[in-house]
């Protein structure tokens, strides 16, 4: 994906608290990122949209695209994705990866899980 992106002006459609690590991944990726913030849990309506497609027809490069959070895409309506025809919109899976120590919060999990029933 990141080979993918270098050159490429990406439009950040985003309701997540703090956007900046995946405006910056992207950036690291060779994108040119155009970020949209939105509140967090935010749920898109028609005049977001508008501003998102607005947004995206402004960069007057060929090689475009807008990119949204899987947590966001699932907010999409029907009535939005139709809004967004035409328009190549991607998400980015959410992914989760343990720093240290996989083993110590399984644990803790289950323990909980255990003790809570």
């Amino acid at each position: 994906v990141d080979a993918e992106l270098k050159g490429v002006t990406v439009v950040v459609a985003t309701g997540i608290a703090r956007p900046e690590r995946l405006y910056q991944h992207l950036t690291d990726s060779g994108a040119k990122v155009v970020g949209i913030k939105f509140p967090d849990h935010h749920f898109f309506t028609t005049d977001d949209i508008d501003k998102v497609i607005t947004a995206y027809q402004s960069v007057e490069s060929s090689s475009k695209m807008v990119i949204v959070t899987e947590k966001d895409a699932m907010r999409l309506t029907p009535e939005l994705t139709a809004r967004l025809s035409g328009v190549p919109v991607y998400y980015l899976p959410i992914q989760v990866e343990f720093l240290a120590d996989q083993a110590q919060f399984d644990e803790l999990v289950e323990r909980f899980c255990i003790t809570s029933i």
